[in-house]
């Protein structure tokens, strides 16, 4: 396993997750989301979105940004589905352990499921 891996762009992170299983990171900077493979440090997938916050499932990531209101669910690396709030920023969330439900912290105070 590597020590240090330094996102492609050299971006301030935002935030950072490792897979269930440990085999992969997830790192979020203001303009991308990379997976990066722990064992050889290599660049697996990106994407680019505006990222606050990332979290990881067995089943897919969880991103969301303060900056555009949404949360939004990938397969690793293909956007599968996007929750917007129109009223307030999200900057959280986080997912059941079983992969069913997912919550949002926002700006209001608030907390949506």
């Amino acid at each position: 396993m590597i020590d240090q891996i330094s996102h492609p762009t050299g971006e301030f992170m935002h935030s950072v997750a490792v897979s269930s299983e440990g085999k992969f990171t997830f790192s979020a900077s203001k303009e991308e989301i990379v997976k990066t493979d722990l064992v050889t440090g290599e660049t697996v997938a990106s994407a680019e979105t505006i990222i606050s916050h990332v979290v990881v499932s067995d089943l897919f990531v969880v991103t969301c940004a303060g900056y555009d209101d949404a949360v939004k669910v990938w397969s690793f690396d293909l956007e599968l589905q996007t929750f917007e709030n129109e009223d307030y920023d999200i900057w959280s969330a986080a997912v059941s352990p079983d992969s069913t439900t997912i919550v949002s912290g926002d700006g209001d105070g608030g907390v949506k499921i």
